[in-house]
Protein backbone atom coordinates (compact mmCIF):
# COMPACT_ATOMS: atom_id res chain seq x y z
CA UNK A 1 0.00 0.00 0.00
CA UNK A 2 1.44 3.66 -1.23
CA UNK A 3 0.58 5.33 2.28
CA UNK A 4 2.09 8.84 0.99
CA UNK A 5 3.13 9.87 -2.58
CA UNK A 6 4.07 13.68 -3.76
CA UNK A 7 2.91 13.89 -6.91
CA UNK A 8 4.87 16.98 -7.48
CA UNK A 9 8.50 15.44 -7.44
CA UNK A 10 7.72 13.85 -10.75
CA UNK A 11 9.44 15.67 -13.31
CA UNK A 12 6.35 17.29 -16.02
CA UNK A 13 7.96 14.87 -18.75
CA UNK A 14 7.06 11.85 -17.08
CA UNK A 15 3.36 13.06 -15.32
CA UNK A 16 2.42 14.00 -18.73
CA UNK A 17 2.19 10.28 -19.95
CA UNK A 18 -0.34 7.98 -19.54
CA UNK A 19 2.66 5.16 -18.91
CA UNK A 20 1.75 4.24 -15.32
CA UNK A 21 0.84 0.70 -13.82
CA UNK A 22 0.82 -0.57 -10.26
CA UNK A 23 3.19 -3.23 -9.02
CA UNK A 24 3.47 -6.41 -6.19
CA UNK A 25 4.55 -8.94 -5.05
CA UNK A 26 7.53 -9.19 -6.94
CA UNK A 27 7.82 -6.26 -8.64
CA UNK A 28 5.05 -8.01 -11.51
CA UNK A 29 2.86 -4.98 -13.00
CA UNK A 30 -0.28 -4.86 -12.62
CA UNK A 31 -3.02 -2.42 -13.86
CA UNK A 32 -3.96 0.64 -12.20
CA UNK A 33 -8.10 0.45 -13.44
CA UNK A 34 -8.10 -3.74 -12.67
CA UNK A 35 -5.49 -3.79 -9.79
CA UNK A 36 -6.21 -8.04 -9.93
CA UNK A 37 -5.24 -8.10 -13.57
CA UNK A 38 -1.21 -7.62 -14.37
CA UNK A 39 -0.20 -5.32 -16.92
CA UNK A 40 2.00 -5.12 -20.26
CA UNK A 41 4.79 -3.58 -20.63
CA UNK A 42 3.66 -3.91 -24.54
CA UNK A 43 -0.05 -3.28 -24.28
CA UNK A 44 -0.64 0.48 -23.56
CA UNK A 45 -4.76 0.01 -22.80
CA UNK A 46 -3.17 -1.53 -19.17
CA UNK A 47 -1.61 1.41 -18.43
CA UNK A 48 -2.88 4.61 -16.82
CA UNK A 49 -2.33 7.94 -15.66
CA UNK A 50 0.04 9.26 -12.46
CA UNK A 51 -3.33 10.08 -10.92
CA UNK A 52 -5.00 7.20 -11.25
CA UNK A 53 -1.86 5.02 -10.45
CA UNK A 54 -1.44 6.80 -7.55
CA UNK A 55 -5.35 6.34 -6.12
CA UNK A 56 -4.69 2.57 -7.42
CA UNK A 57 -1.65 2.20 -5.21
CA UNK A 58 -3.70 3.09 -2.22
CA UNK A 59 -5.05 0.06 -1.79
CA UNK A 60 -3.62 -2.44 0.38
CA UNK A 61 -2.49 -5.41 -1.70
CA UNK A 62 -0.63 -2.98 -4.40
CA UNK A 63 3.00 -1.98 -3.08
CA UNK A 64 3.96 1.47 -5.40
CA UNK A 65 3.44 2.95 -9.14
CA UNK A 66 5.78 2.30 -11.63
CA UNK A 67 6.73 4.30 -15.11
CA UNK A 68 6.37 2.19 -18.52
CA UNK A 69 9.28 3.07 -21.40
CA UNK A 70 7.71 2.96 -24.71
CA UNK A 71 10.73 4.40 -26.79
CA UNK A 72 9.31 8.14 -26.89
CA UNK A 73 12.03 9.97 -25.30
CA UNK A 74 12.85 8.71 -21.79
CA UNK A 75 15.77 6.71 -20.60
CA UNK A 76 15.49 4.88 -17.59
CA UNK A 77 18.99 3.99 -15.80
CA UNK A 78 19.23 1.50 -13.15
CA UNK A 79 22.31 0.88 -10.57
CA UNK A 80 21.44 -1.67 -7.88
CA UNK A 81 23.09 -2.87 -4.61
CA UNK A 82 25.12 0.05 -4.25
CA UNK A 83 23.86 2.22 -1.63
CA UNK A 84 25.13 -0.02 1.16
CA UNK A 85 28.55 0.30 0.49
CA UNK A 86 29.67 4.25 0.57
CA UNK A 87 32.15 3.90 -2.48
CA UNK A 88 29.78 2.14 -4.23
CA UNK A 89 27.00 4.78 -3.55
CA UNK A 90 29.91 7.62 -4.37
CA UNK A 91 30.60 6.00 -7.27
CA UNK A 92 26.73 5.87 -8.69
CA UNK A 93 25.46 9.19 -7.87
CA UNK A 94 28.48 10.77 -9.72
CA UNK A 95 28.31 8.71 -12.30
CA UNK A 96 24.47 9.56 -12.93
CA UNK A 97 25.92 12.85 -12.67
CA UNK A 98 28.19 13.00 -15.00
CA UNK A 99 25.68 11.43 -17.80
CA UNK A 100 22.86 13.84 -16.85
CA UNK A 101 19.87 12.50 -15.09
CA UNK A 102 18.36 15.47 -13.53
CA UNK A 103 15.97 13.06 -11.73
CA UNK A 104 17.45 10.56 -9.49
CA UNK A 105 15.79 8.52 -6.48
CA UNK A 106 16.14 5.61 -4.23
CA UNK A 107 14.78 2.27 -5.43
CA UNK A 108 11.83 0.03 -3.47
CA UNK A 109 14.82 -1.92 -2.45
CA UNK A 110 16.44 1.19 -0.70
CA UNK A 111 19.53 -0.24 -2.08
CA UNK A 112 19.76 1.10 -5.42
CA UNK A 113 19.15 4.13 -7.79
CA UNK A 114 17.07 5.12 -10.88
CA UNK A 115 17.94 7.90 -13.11
CA UNK A 116 16.25 9.42 -15.84
CA UNK A 117 16.70 11.66 -18.68
CA UNK A 118 15.72 12.06 -21.99
CA UNK A 119 17.17 9.90 -25.05
CA UNK A 120 16.80 7.15 -26.95
CA UNK A 121 17.98 3.74 -27.61
CA UNK A 122 18.37 2.45 -30.93
CA UNK A 123 17.81 -1.28 -29.10
CA UNK A 124 16.19 -2.72 -26.45
CA UNK A 125 18.64 -2.24 -23.87
CA UNK A 126 22.02 -1.74 -22.57
CA UNK A 127 23.96 -3.12 -19.66
CA UNK A 128 26.99 -2.26 -18.21
CA UNK A 129 29.78 -2.83 -16.05
CA UNK A 130 32.03 -0.04 -14.59
CA UNK A 131 34.10 -0.26 -11.30
CA UNK A 132 31.59 -2.79 -9.31
CA UNK A 133 28.80 -1.10 -10.40
CA UNK A 134 26.14 -3.00 -12.85
CA UNK A 135 24.24 -0.88 -14.75
CA UNK A 136 21.08 -1.29 -16.99
CA UNK A 137 19.73 1.28 -19.66
CA UNK A 138 16.37 1.31 -21.05
CA UNK A 139 14.06 3.18 -23.02
CA UNK A 140 11.47 0.81 -24.38
CA UNK A 141 9.28 -2.61 -23.40
CA UNK A 142 10.15 -2.33 -19.42
CA UNK A 143 9.28 -0.31 -16.77
CA UNK A 144 10.85 0.93 -13.33
CA UNK A 145 9.07 0.90 -10.20
CA UNK A 146 9.36 4.34 -9.08
CA UNK A 147 8.96 5.12 -5.18
CA UNK A 148 9.46 9.53 -5.36
CA UNK A 149 11.91 9.22 -2.89
CA UNK A 150 14.18 11.31 -4.01
CA UNK A 151 17.56 12.08 -4.37
CA UNK A 152 17.49 14.45 -7.39
CA UNK A 153 14.33 16.04 -8.34
CA UNK A 154 14.89 18.29 -11.25
CA UNK A 155 13.16 18.94 -15.39
CA UNK A 156 14.89 15.86 -16.78
CA UNK A 157 17.52 16.77 -19.59
CA UNK A 158 19.75 14.87 -22.59
CA UNK A 159 21.97 12.14 -21.66
CA UNK A 160 25.76 13.62 -22.31
CA UNK A 161 29.12 12.19 -21.83
CA UNK A 162 28.05 8.70 -22.98
CA UNK A 163 30.99 7.92 -26.03
CA UNK A 164 33.50 8.65 -22.61
CA UNK A 165 31.32 6.09 -20.44
CA UNK A 166 31.09 3.55 -23.26
CA UNK A 167 34.91 3.88 -23.70
CA UNK A 168 35.22 2.89 -20.17
CA UNK A 169 32.96 0.16 -19.74
CA UNK A 170 33.23 -3.62 -20.40
CA UNK A 171 29.44 -4.74 -21.79
CA UNK A 172 28.68 -8.30 -20.31
CA UNK A 173 25.41 -8.18 -22.87
CA UNK A 174 23.68 -6.16 -25.55
CA UNK A 175 25.69 -4.12 -27.14
CA UNK A 176 23.24 -1.46 -28.57
CA UNK A 177 24.33 2.17 -28.98
CA UNK A 178 22.91 5.28 -27.49
CA UNK A 179 21.88 8.75 -29.03
CA UNK A 180 23.34 11.52 -28.07
CA UNK A 181 20.39 13.47 -29.59
CA UNK A 182 16.58 13.25 -27.62
CA UNK A 183 14.10 11.36 -29.76
CA UNK A 184 11.75 13.63 -31.83
CA UNK A 185 10.14 10.59 -33.65
CA UNK A 186 6.95 8.73 -32.39
CA UNK A 187 6.17 5.41 -31.52
CA UNK A 188 3.13 3.46 -31.68
CA UNK A 189 1.39 7.07 -32.64
CA UNK A 190 2.30 8.51 -29.66
CA UNK A 191 4.39 11.82 -29.87
CA UNK A 192 7.84 12.19 -28.62
CA UNK A 193 7.74 13.53 -25.02
CA UNK A 194 9.63 16.72 -26.37
CA UNK A 195 6.66 17.76 -28.30
CA UNK A 196 3.91 16.36 -25.83
CA UNK A 197 5.75 19.05 -23.25
CA UNK A 198 5.99 21.70 -25.54
CA UNK A 199 1.91 21.28 -26.40
CA UNK A 200 1.23 21.05 -22.60
CA UNK A 201 3.82 24.36 -21.62
CA UNK A 202 1.99 26.52 -24.40
CA UNK A 203 -0.96 25.41 -23.14
CA UNK A 204 -2.82 29.18 -23.14
CA UNK A 205 -3.72 29.94 -19.41
CA UNK A 206 -7.66 31.35 -20.73
CA UNK A 207 -8.20 26.94 -21.37
CA UNK A 208 -8.00 26.51 -17.61
CA UNK A 209 -10.91 27.00 -15.84
CA UNK A 210 -11.23 29.23 -13.28
CA UNK A 211 -14.62 30.01 -12.48
CA UNK A 212 -17.77 27.19 -11.64
CA UNK A 213 -19.86 28.19 -14.59
CA UNK A 214 -17.20 28.37 -17.61
CA UNK A 215 -16.45 24.66 -17.15
CA UNK A 216 -18.26 23.37 -20.55
CA UNK A 217 -16.44 26.14 -22.70
CA UNK A 218 -13.40 25.58 -21.41
CA UNK A 219 -13.69 21.99 -22.18
CA UNK A 220 -14.28 22.64 -25.79
CA UNK A 221 -11.55 25.25 -25.86
CA UNK A 222 -9.44 22.81 -24.85
CA UNK A 223 -10.70 19.97 -27.50
CA UNK A 224 -10.02 22.98 -30.45
CA UNK A 225 -6.26 23.23 -28.61
CA UNK A 226 -5.58 19.53 -28.87
CA UNK A 227 -7.06 18.97 -31.90
CA UNK A 228 -4.79 22.00 -33.15
CA UNK A 229 -1.71 19.58 -32.69
CA UNK A 230 -3.42 16.11 -32.31
CA UNK A 231 -5.67 15.45 -35.77
CA UNK A 232 -6.62 11.51 -35.32
CA UNK A 233 -8.81 10.62 -32.08
CA UNK A 234 -6.23 8.97 -30.22
CA UNK A 235 -7.25 8.98 -27.15
CA UNK A 236 -3.50 8.25 -25.85
CA UNK A 237 -2.68 11.26 -26.56
CA UNK A 238 -5.62 13.48 -25.93
CA UNK A 239 -5.47 11.76 -22.45
CA UNK A 240 -2.01 13.14 -21.52
CA UNK A 241 -3.28 17.04 -22.40
CA UNK A 242 -6.59 16.72 -20.37
CA UNK A 243 -5.04 15.39 -17.73
CA UNK A 244 -2.63 18.78 -17.44
CA UNK A 245 -5.51 20.39 -17.96
CA UNK A 246 -7.94 18.62 -15.51
CA UNK A 247 -5.32 18.88 -12.58
CA UNK A 248 -4.80 22.54 -13.16
CA UNK A 249 -8.40 23.38 -13.36
CA UNK A 250 -10.34 20.77 -10.98
CA UNK A 251 -10.00 22.65 -7.90
CA UNK A 252 -12.46 25.51 -9.76
CA UNK A 253 -15.01 22.90 -11.39
CA UNK A 254 -18.97 22.70 -10.66
CA UNK A 255 -18.58 18.96 -11.68
CA UNK A 256 -15.25 17.23 -10.19
CA UNK A 257 -15.59 13.83 -11.79
CA UNK A 258 -13.01 12.82 -13.97
CA UNK A 259 -14.16 10.68 -16.30
CA UNK A 260 -17.44 12.30 -16.33
CA UNK A 261 -15.48 15.54 -18.14
CA UNK A 262 -12.75 12.68 -19.93
CA UNK A 263 -15.70 11.29 -22.17
CA UNK A 264 -17.30 15.42 -22.66
CA UNK A 265 -13.43 16.19 -23.63
CA UNK A 266 -13.46 13.08 -26.06
CA UNK A 267 -17.14 13.86 -27.36
CA UNK A 268 -16.03 17.72 -27.47
CA UNK A 269 -12.73 16.42 -29.86
CA UNK A 270 -15.02 14.88 -32.10
CA UNK A 271 -16.99 17.37 -33.21
CA UNK A 272 -14.06 20.05 -33.42
CA UNK A 273 -14.71 21.41 -36.88
CA UNK A 274 -11.59 24.54 -36.44
CA UNK A 275 -8.93 23.91 -34.31
CA UNK A 276 -7.63 26.42 -31.69
CA UNK A 277 -5.67 29.73 -32.92
CA UNK A 278 -7.92 29.48 -36.35
CA UNK A 279 -10.58 32.70 -36.89
CA UNK A 280 -13.79 30.94 -36.48
CA UNK A 281 -15.74 33.75 -37.93
CA UNK A 282 -13.18 33.89 -40.57
CA UNK A 283 -13.26 30.19 -41.51
CA UNK A 284 -16.82 29.70 -41.21
CA UNK A 285 -17.45 32.79 -43.90
CA UNK A 286 -15.95 31.33 -46.67
CA UNK A 287 -18.39 28.07 -46.26
CA UNK A 288 -21.96 29.35 -45.33
CA UNK A 289 -24.03 26.45 -45.28
CA UNK A 290 -28.00 27.47 -47.17
CA UNK A 291 -30.49 27.38 -45.03
CA UNK A 292 -33.15 24.74 -45.09
CA UNK A 293 -36.26 25.58 -46.70
CA UNK A 294 -38.27 25.28 -43.15
CA UNK A 295 -35.89 27.43 -41.55
CA UNK A 296 -36.15 30.47 -44.64
CA UNK A 297 -39.75 30.37 -44.07
CA UNK A 298 -39.16 31.24 -40.44
CA UNK A 299 -36.97 34.04 -41.31
CA UNK A 300 -38.21 37.38 -41.56
CA UNK A 301 -35.91 39.18 -44.44
CA UNK A 302 -32.51 38.82 -45.97
CA UNK A 303 -30.44 39.61 -43.15
CA UNK A 304 -31.90 37.36 -40.97
CA UNK A 305 -31.53 34.50 -43.02
CA UNK A 306 -27.55 35.67 -42.85
CA UNK A 307 -27.70 35.57 -39.09
CA UNK A 308 -29.47 31.95 -38.93
CA UNK A 309 -27.18 31.22 -41.25
CA UNK A 310 -23.68 32.09 -39.33
CA UNK A 311 -25.25 30.91 -36.15
CA UNK A 312 -25.66 27.40 -37.38
CA UNK A 313 -22.27 27.09 -38.32
CA UNK A 314 -21.24 28.95 -35.19
CA UNK A 315 -23.41 26.11 -33.49
CA UNK A 316 -21.78 23.39 -35.48
CA UNK A 317 -18.28 24.55 -34.69
CA UNK A 318 -19.02 24.39 -31.01
CA UNK A 319 -20.26 21.64 -30.90
CA UNK A 320 -22.65 21.02 -28.14
CA UNK A 321 -21.49 23.68 -26.35
CA UNK A 322 -23.06 27.70 -26.84
CA UNK A 323 -21.27 30.02 -29.08
CA UNK A 324 -20.76 33.47 -28.42
CA UNK A 325 -21.93 36.51 -30.19
CA UNK A 326 -22.03 39.62 -29.42
CA UNK A 327 -24.63 42.59 -31.22
CA UNK A 328 -21.85 44.41 -32.65
CA UNK A 329 -20.07 41.16 -34.46
CA UNK A 330 -23.43 40.11 -35.61
CA UNK A 331 -23.80 43.34 -37.17
CA UNK A 332 -20.57 43.38 -38.44
CA UNK A 333 -21.46 40.05 -39.70
CA UNK A 334 -24.77 40.67 -41.83
CA UNK A 335 -23.90 44.45 -42.54
CA UNK A 336 -26.05 46.08 -40.11
CA UNK A 337 -25.80 48.43 -37.16
CA UNK A 338 -25.96 46.42 -33.90
CA UNK A 339 -29.27 47.50 -33.05
CA UNK A 340 -30.50 46.00 -35.87
CA UNK A 341 -28.53 42.94 -34.95
CA UNK A 342 -29.79 42.86 -31.20
CA UNK A 343 -33.38 42.96 -32.52
CA UNK A 344 -32.94 39.93 -35.29
CA UNK A 345 -31.10 38.07 -32.14
CA UNK A 346 -34.50 38.70 -30.05
CA UNK A 347 -36.67 37.64 -32.70
CA UNK A 348 -34.52 34.25 -33.18
CA UNK A 349 -34.97 33.53 -29.71
CA UNK A 350 -39.00 34.58 -29.50
CA UNK A 351 -38.70 32.54 -32.71
CA UNK A 352 -36.98 29.19 -30.72
CA UNK A 353 -34.34 29.87 -33.27
CA UNK A 354 -31.83 29.97 -30.55
CA UNK A 355 -32.19 30.15 -26.84
CA UNK A 356 -29.79 32.94 -24.79
CA UNK A 357 -27.95 30.83 -22.38
CA UNK A 358 -25.94 33.78 -20.79
CA UNK A 359 -26.66 37.85 -21.21
CA UNK A 360 -23.60 39.49 -22.43
CA UNK A 361 -21.80 42.48 -20.69
CA UNK A 362 -19.06 44.87 -21.42
CA UNK A 363 -16.00 41.84 -20.71
CA UNK A 364 -17.84 38.65 -22.62
CA UNK A 365 -20.00 38.58 -25.53
CA UNK A 366 -23.59 37.04 -24.80
CA UNK A 367 -23.80 33.25 -25.44
CA UNK A 368 -26.44 31.18 -27.44
CA UNK A 369 -27.29 28.05 -28.41
CA UNK A 370 -29.27 26.67 -31.84
CA UNK A 371 -32.02 24.66 -31.78
CA UNK A 372 -30.92 21.55 -32.16
CA UNK A 373 -33.82 20.22 -34.10
CA UNK A 374 -32.98 22.01 -37.00
CA UNK A 375 -29.26 21.03 -37.12
CA UNK A 376 -30.17 17.47 -37.70
CA UNK A 377 -29.19 17.35 -41.45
Amino acid sequence: MLASFDRNVVPTQLAAYAQWVVWRDTKIPYQPSKPARKASVTDPSTWSSLHDAIQAARGKSIQGIGYVFIGNGIVGVDIDKCINDPELNDRALALLERIGCMYIEISPSGNGYHGYALGELLDTGKRLSLNGLHIEIYDNKRYFTFTGNTVKSLPLEPLKNLESLFSEVEAPSNTASLSLVPSVSSVSSVPSVLIIEQIISDMPAEIYVTSLSTRNGKIFQLARYARKYIRDLNTQMLKVIFDHWFEKSVDHMDNQNYDYNFIEFISACDSVRIPYGMDILSEITRDLEPLPHDLKRICINHSHELLIQYCMALQRVNGENPFFLSCRTAGELIDCDKNTAHRLLKISCSLKLLSKVRVGNQYEAARFRFNPQYLSN
